[in-house]
């Protein structure tokens, strides 16, 4: 049969116009305990095996783009060391973004994400074309054009989280 869910519940989703809380409901009240273990342990292992291969992407594209060229010299295990200490870091912002995502925004996770997806797509997108141009284009001006365009997006979206005075 269907999920009845429980009025107090569907209040609380009705009140919050947000519908997530079905799947977590569904989960907790009816799978059985090792199904829902296995369920649980499925999520922590995706969500530890993004954060991770997030936070060593990011090390390592720092390191290799700006860091090295930079200090062209440096033995292997100073590189190591500082990937490591980039990884620390990108953790801790990440951490932060996450803790002011939770206090700040009262959007559901996925229109988070593709709100944040949508606002870095497109300047990705525009690197790209600009990058298979016949003509090539200095750095310079592509960084220019990418933060230019950043905060043309950024003025478009901010307004859409609520985090802006009216």
């Amino acid at each position: 049969g269907a999920l009845e869910l429980p009025p107090e519940l569907v209040d609380e989703m009705s009140r919050r116009k947000s519908y997530d809380a079905v799947f977590g409901y569904f989960i907790v009240n009816r799978l059985p305990s090792g199904v829902l273990g296995l369920l649980v342990a499925a999520v922590l292992s995706a969500a530890m095996s993004t954060l991770s291969s997030s936070l060593n992407s990011s090390a390592g594209a720092v390191l290799n783009d700006f860091y090295r060229p930079v200090r062209p010299t440096r033995d292997e295990r100073h590189y190591l060391t500082v990937s490591r200490g980039l990884t620390a870091a990108f953790g801790v912002a990440q951490v932060g973004v996450a803790l002011f995502a939770a206090a700040a925004l009262r959007r559901s996770v996925i229109e988070m994400v593709l709100s944040v997806a949508g606002l870095t797509t497109g300047l990705i997108l525009g690197l790209f074309v600009l990058g298979s141009l016949r003509k090539p284009v200095a750095s310079g001006a592509a960084l220019l054009g990418l933060l230019c365009g950043f905060v043309a997006v950024l003025a478009v979206w901010l307004p859409s989280t609520g985090l802006t005075a009216n």
